[in-house]
């Protein structure tokens, strides 16, 4: 974890699980993203359907693949507030592009759906 910043949510369980297991080569943030989200997924398909199912998956494993990608990429800076400011805006992107397309990146995003959809009042618009 370069300059020992993490994110929320699931994606920040896997960050932790796989710093914890670096020397065992089957546990990785890759694997251990997409096993936390399963849960979050099918209850995603149940609630929402198909298309969120399909737009998640496509949305969790290009997270996955990337982040095993850049790995071992050395970090372009030290400043911490410098990483905290770039990673939130590249993450923030890639979580706009997905829920614009009808899916999510993680499993606290998919509760957070499954919560509005539940009991926000029909009458309250979301744009």
């Amino acid at each position: 974890m370069p300059n020992n910043i993490i994110d929320g949510g699931i994606i920040g369980i896997s960050l932790i699980l796989d710093y914890l297991f670096t020397d065992n080569p089957f546990i990785n943030f890759a694997t251990i993203v997409v096993i936390l989200n399963i849960p979050f997924m099918i209850s995603g398909y149940k609630h929402i359907g198909k298309t969120f199912l399909i737009s998640t998956v496509i949305g969790i494993v290009s997270l996955a693949v990337i982040e095993s990608s850049l790995h071992h990429v050395e970090a372009f800076t030290t400043q911490p507030i410098l990483a905290t400011v770039f990673g939130g805006l590249l993450l923030g992107f890639g979580v706009g592009l997905v829920i614009r397309n009808g899916g999510s990146m993680d499993g606290t995003e998919i509760l957070g759906i499954l919560l509005t959809k539940k009991f926000l009042s029909p009458s309250v618009s979301l744009s």
